[in-house]
């Protein structure tokens, strides 16, 4: 399963989610996308969903955008 997590550190979102991650250990399970650091994250981003909207956990190429469901996606 690929599990990508696309994510701005300028999004009170994201960083909820990115403590969510931290707290239970799980970032060896996922590829992290840095929209603001990495131009081709943003990008990929775009191509995947058509717009560069975060926090976005993208799962086998199926893209969850909310903190809420991202979390309980984990969970």
């Amino acid at each position: 399963m690929a599990l990508e997590f696309y994510h701005s550190l300028h999004s009170k979102e994201s960083l909820a989610v990115r403590s969510f991650i931290e707290e239970h250990d799980l970032w060896h399970r996922i590829i992290d996308q840095d929209v603001d650091a990495s131009p081709s994250s943003r990008e990929r981003l775009f191509e995947l969903t058509g717009k560069v909207e975060t926090p976005c956990l993208v799962v086998d190429h199926l893209p969850i955008f909310k903190q809420e469901e991202i979390i309980e996606w984990f969970r």
